[in-house]
C-alpha cells in the first residue's frame, strides 16, 4: 500500500515499475519501497524482493531468493481468469493491474492489485520458453486500501451514532470490533480516564485476564498511569522490556503478550489523556502506515465520543446545578424533596426543609462589590454543606437563599436542632477572598405533616416561616404555622396592590406634631405615609412598609414622600410665634443604600427652596445595622446639605450604645415608645432606661424627642426625665396636611 503521503495524490494504484532503472535493481533501492516488489527470472525463481516483503508479509528475503514466484505471489482465479495471467507471461509490456494473492510467511493470502512488467527475451530456434530477461511484480496490498475505504465508511457511521447520543462505551465496543476485524492477529482494548482519577477499561476484545485485571481500574498515578501520560499523542509501539511498562510485565508473563501499540487521546484544552487506545500484540511487530491511521482514527473518535459525552454530562449537570457554588438548584431539590417524601411514606418518617437567608447580603454586594459577595456566598455554601447529616442534601434557589433537605426527621424537635446547629456552623467568621466576616442567617423550618405533602408546598412554608425569621429581627429561627401561609397570601396581595398606588393617589402624608417640652411649642412634624387602600380604608405603615421594603418598591414610593413631605415643608404657614415648622422625613434601609438619593435632596432643596434645616432625615437602628460605612457616609452627606439627623425608635436595635457613638452626627435621638408606654409601670425599669438614655444623649450634645405620648402620666415623666421634645396622640393625632398645617399655627 502507498505511504499515507500520497493518500491525496490523483489515483496512481503503483509507482514506476523499479524494472525501468534496471532489470534488477540495487538493494538499496528495493529496501525502501513501499510496495511489494518481486523480480523473477526467466525460469520463474525470484531474484530479489523489496524490504516491504519483510514488512507487510513477514518473509526474510534471504529465503526467498531463488524460491519460485509461487511462494510469494499466486492467481487470484476468483478475480482473475487463467488466460488473462497466460498473456501477461508471454508477451512483453507492462500489464495489469491485476488482481493476485500475495502469501505471507504463514502462507495466508492478502490480496494485493499488481502491475507486471514482463521484460522476457525468447529464442524461438532452441525453445519455446523464455531464455533471459526478467518479470518484475510491483503490488499495492489490497487489504490495506480496502482498510482505509472501509474505515473511512466505517468512520461516519460511528460519528453518526455519536451524534445521535451514543453512550461512549457503545461506541468504544464499535472502535474495539473494527480493530479485531482489521488487525486480527491483536487483542484490543479502550481505556477510560474515569473522574475519580482511575482507568477502566470501556470495551475490549482478547485481551488476557491477567493484563485486564492490571489495566482496569489502575491508578492515574499509578507507574501504569503515569506510563499512559507520558505517551505523545500518537501511536506508539512499546515493549515490556521497556522501564515505563516494567509494572504490568509479570501480568503478561505467562499470556504471550509482547508489546503494545498504545495511542492516548485527549479531549480540547486538557493537557492529561482522557483515555488510551490498546492493540497488545505477541510480537513486536511495528504497525504499518494503514494500521497506523486506522488506529489513530479510532483514537480521534474515542477523544470525539468522551468530549461529546463531558459537554452534554455539562449541559445536564448545569440545568440541575447552581453555576456559582456548584450546588443542586431549585428544580434537582424540589426532585430530591419528593423522593424524600416517597421513602417517608414507606417508613413512617417526616422530611424537614430548611429555607436558610443570609441576612443583610444586599449590604455585602454594595459596599465591597459582587465578587466578594459571590465569595461569600461561596463560603456559605461550604459551611452549609459540612453541617449535613448524611443523606441530606443542601442547595441554592437564587440571589443568597439556600434551601436543606433533611429525610427521615422524627419530629419537629429533631429538624430544629439541625436548623440550630446550622446557626451554630455561623458563629465563627467565615473567609471570603482575602477577607473575614461574620454572617448571620434566619432560617425558615418546615416539616412535612402527612403522606399527601408536596415538595413546592414544603418549600414554600419554608420560605414564609424564613420571612417570620427575617422580621423578628434576623440571625434566628422560625418553625412554619399554618398562620404563616396566610400572612404569606396577605403579603402578596399587598405587594400587587401596592404597585403604582401613588400613582393612583392611594398613598398620602399625614403629619404628627412634635412639641417643645420647655414651653410645649410646636416646633415640627414628622411625616408619616398612609395608605388609603380602596374597599379597606386607611392601612396602617406597619402592615405595608415591610413589604414594600423587601420587594424593593419602597425606591419608588420613597421617592414620591420625599418630593410630597418638601412641597409640603416648602407650603407650611409659619406659627404664630414666628420660626419655621422642621418636617421630619423617614428613610428606609434601601434608600440609604440606594444611588441617587443626595442628587434627589439636592434637587428638592433648590427646587421648592425650603431651607436644609427644615429637613430632618429620621433612620431606625435596625436600617443601620450591617449597613454602617454607607450609611455613615450618606448621613454625614445629608447633614453637610444643612439638614438635621435623627436616630429613632433608639432602644430597639442592636449594640446601641456603640451605634450611637458611631453615628455621631446625629442631632436628635428619638426614644422608642415601648419605653415612654412602660413610664406609667410602678417598676421603674423604663423610667431607668429613658432616664440613661437622655443623659447618655446630652452628654453627646444630642437632643431627645420622646415618642407615643398617649397619658398625662408619660408626659409628666419625660418632662421630668429630662426629654427635650415630645410626641404622640396625647400632644397631636397625625393629620393630613390641611389640618395639620391649620392646627400648628395655632400651638
Amino acid at each position: 500500500m502507498a505511504r499515507s503521503s500520497r493518500r491525496n495524490e490523483p489515483v496512481l494504484p503503483f509507482p514506476p515499475s523499479v524494472a525501468d532503472v534496471d532489470p534488477l535493481p540495487p538493494a538499496s533501492l528495493l529496501a525502501h519501497v513501499s510496495d511489494l516488489v518481486a523480480v523473477v527470472d526467466a525460469k520463474g525463481e525470484i531474484r530479489a524482493v523489496s524490504g516491504s516483503v519483510e514488512r507487510r508479509l513477514g518473509h526474510r528475503p534471504d529465503r526467498l531468493i531463488g524460491a519460485p514466484v509461487a511462494t510469494l505471489f499466486v492467481a487470484d482465479h476468483a478475480e482473475v481468469p487463467p488466460e488473462v495471467l497466460d498473456r501477461v507471461f508471454l508477451a512483453r509490456g507492462t500489464h495489469g493491474p491485476i488482481t493476485l494473492l500475495a502469501l505471507d510467511a504463514d502462507g495466508r493470502p492478502r490480496p494485493v492489485e499488481a502491475m507486471i512488467e514482463n521484460r522476457l527475451e525468447w529464442d524461438t530456434e532452441r525453445s519455446a520458453d523464455p531464455t533471459s530477461g526478467s518479470v518484475v511484480v510491483t503490488a499495492v496490498d489490497l487489504t490495506e486500501r480496502r482498510m482505509i475505504d472501509a474505515a473511512l465508511t466505517e468512520q461516519r457511521s460511528v460519528l453518526e451514532a455519536i451524534a445521535r447520543g451514543a453512550a461512549v462505551d457503545d461506541t468504544a465496543a464499535r472502535l474495539v470490533e473494527r480493530l479485531g476485524r482489521w488487525i486480527p492477529d491483536a487483542a484490543s482494548a479502550v481505556l477510560l480516564l474515569e473522574p475519580d482519577g482511575r482507568w477502566r477499561i470501556a470495551a475490549e476484545s482478547n485481551v488476557p485476564s491477567p493484563l485486564y485485571q492490571a489495566l482496569d481500574h489502575s491508578d492515574a498515578a499509578s507507574p501504569v498511569g503515569k506510563a499512559i501520560a507520558r505517551l505523545p499523542d500518537r501511536t506508539t509501539a512499546v515493549t515490556l522490556g521497556e522501564p515505563s511498562w516494567f509494572a504490568i510485565r509479570a501480568a503478561c508473563r505467562t499470556t504471550g503478550v509482547e508489546s503494545f501499540w498504545v495511542r492516548p487521546f485527549r479531549v480540547t484544552g486538557d493537557e492529561r489523556p482522557c483515555g488510551a487506545l490498546f492493540v497488545i500484540r505477541n510480537d513486536r511487530r511495528v504497525p504499518t502506515d494503514a494500521e497506523s491511521d486506522l488506529v489513530e482514527q479510532s483514537a480521534h473518535l474515542a477523544a470525539i465520543a468522551v468530549e461529546r459525552q463531558s459537554a452534554v454530562l455539562a449541559l445536564e449537570h448545569a440545568a440541575v446545578h447552581d453555576e456559582l457554588t456548584g450546588l443542586p438548584n431549585r428544580a434537582l431539590l424540589v426532585d430530591r424533596i419528593e423522593q424524600a417524601i416517597g421513602r417517608a411514606q414507606r417508613t413512617g418518617s417526616r422530611v424537614g426543609v430548611l429555607f436558610v437567608d443570609i441576612d443583610r447580603f444586599k449590604h455585602v454586594n454594595d459596599t465591597l462589590g459582587h465578587a466578594t459577595g459571590d465569595a461569600v456566598l461561596c463560603a456559605v455554601a461550604d459551611r452549609l454543606h459540612e453541617t449535613l447529616r448524611a443523606g441530606d442534601a443542601v442547595g441554592r434557589l437564587n440571589g443568597d437563599e439556600f434551601l436543606m433537605v433533611c429525610s427521615d426527621v422524627d419530629s419537629a424537635a429533631g429538624i430544629l436542632t439541625v436548623a440550630q446547629r446550622v446557626v451554630e456552623s455561623f458563629a465563627e467568621p467565615i473567609r471570603a477572598g482575602a477577607a473575614e466576616m461574620r454572617v448571620r442567617v434566619s432560617i425558615g423550618v418546615a416539616v412535612t405533616e402527612d403522606a399527601d405533602a408536596r415538595a413546592e408546598d414544603v418549600v414554600r412554608n419554608a420560605e414564609h416561616a424564613m420571612i417570620r425569621a427575617k422580621e423578628r429581627g434576623r440571625d434566628g429561627i422560625v418553625l412554619y404555622e399554618e398562620a404563616d401561609h396566610r400572612r404569606a397570601l396577605s403579603r402578596v396581595d399587598i405587594e400587587q396592590s401596592l404597585h403604582g398606588a401613588h400613582e393612583r393617589g392611594e398613598i398620602v402624608l399625614h403629619y404628627q406634631p412634635v412639641i417643645r417640652l420647655a414651653d410645649r411649642r410646636q416646633v415640627g412634624v414628622e411625616a408619616l405615609v398612609r395608605w388609603e387602600r380602596p374597599g379597606l380604608g386607611l392601612v396602617h405603615p406597619a402592615d405595608f412598609i415591610a413589604v414594600a421594603e423587601e420587594s424593593g418598591l419602597i425606591i419608588p414610593l420613597g421617592a414620591w414622600i420625599l418630593e410630597e413631605a418638601f412641597r409640603s415643608a416648602a407650603a407650611w404657614p409659619l406659627p404664630l410665634r414666628g420660626g419655621r415648622i422642621q418636617v421630619a422625613i423617614n428613610l428606609s434601609a434601601r434608600q440609604l443604600s440606594a444611588p441617587g438619593l443626595l442628587d434627589r435632596v439636592h434637587g428638592l432643596l433648590e427646587r421648592t427652596g425650603v431651607p436644609p434645616d427644615a429637613i430632618c432625615f429620621e433612620v431606625t437602628e435596625s436600617a443601620l445595622v450591617g449597613n454602617e460605612e454607607l450609611a455613615v457616609e450618606t448621613l454625614e452627606r445629608l447633614k453637610a446639605l444643612g439638614a438635621h439627623i435623627a436616630i429613632d425608635d433608639f432602644g430597639t436595635g442592636h449594640a446601641t450604645l456603640d451605634y450611637l457613638r458611631r453615628f455621631s452626627m446625629a442631632d436628635t435621638l428619638k426614644i422608642d415608645r415601648s419605653f415612654v408606654q412602660g413610664l406609667d409601670s410602678p417598676s421603674g425599669q423604663e423610667r431607668a432606661i429613658v432616664g440613661a438614655s437622655v443623659a447618655l444623649a446630652h452628654s453627646l450634645g444630642i437632643g431627645v424627642v420622646a415618642e407615643g405620648i398617649e397619658t398625662e402620666a408619660q408626659l409628666r415623666a419625660v418632662v421630668e426625665l429630662g426629654c427635650d421634645h415630645a410626641q404622640g396622640y396625647l400632644l397631636g393625632p397625625p393629620e393630613r396636611f390641611v389640618q395639620a398645617a391649620s392646627s400648628s399655627t395655632e400651638r
